[in-house]
């Protein structure tokens, strides 16, 4: 039987692949806990460099969720000096 997503669909070779190297590039994180008098865990601490490649991360992630959403909007295309002049202008919607 093929490996499935949560949705229960086979993963295609190509998607397995994608996802043996996301797995490869996936941050390893060692954190420790702060913890209050009854031992409940109330912070995390993290070396510095792991959190500046958490929020590398994360601004990917924002990047192509922005990117994702743009697609998703229906536009009509404008040429590239045009699109250009309106962002020096301020003039984004």
């Amino acid at each position: 039987m093929a490996p499935t997503t949560d949705m229960a669909e086979p993963l295609s070779r190509s998607a397995l692949q994608s996802r043996s190297k996301l797995d490869d590039e996936m941050i390893t994180v060692h954190e420790e806990y702060l913890v209050d008098e009854a031992g409940n865990r109330k912070a995390v601490v993290l070396p510095f460099d792991t959190w500046q490649q958490i929020k590398a991360e994360l601004e990917e992630l924002n990047d192509i969720r922005a990117y994702d959403e743009a697609k998703a909007q229906p536009s009509e295309p404008i040429p590239f000096e045009e699109a250009m002049r309106e962002i020096a202008e301020g003039r984004l919607d």
